[in-house]
């Protein structure tokens, strides 16, 4: 969902095992301010280290962020532009 949102990858300025030695301390990527609150939230809480302290799938489809009505230009921007970054890294 972060990438989703902001396109790079969370870690995406770090080396590979930079990245992995923050993912293993349980340190989550930096989520910018510049996503509404309803959406930070909603990532924070679907990141956190341990799997306990993390919502339900039940918890989250009733967060404010996913049952917000959506404009349809929007979905289509998210969705487009992430097939297109997917389909990108699959030819480089």
């Amino acid at each position: 969902m972060l990438e989703i949102l902001t396109r790079p990858p969370p870690y995406s300025q770090l080396e590979d095992m930079q990245a992995l030695f923050r993912i293993g301390k349980g340190e989550p990527p930096p989520v910018p301010n510049s996503l509404s609150s309803d959406a930070q939230d909603f990532i924070l809480k679907c990141l956190q280290f341990n799997p306990s302290d993390r919502p339900t799938a039940g918890q989250l489809l009733d967060h404010p962020f996913v049952k917000r009505p959506l404009h349809a230009f929007s979905l289509w921007f998210c969705i487009s532009s992430y097939q297109w970054n997917t389909t990108l890294k699959a030819l480089i």
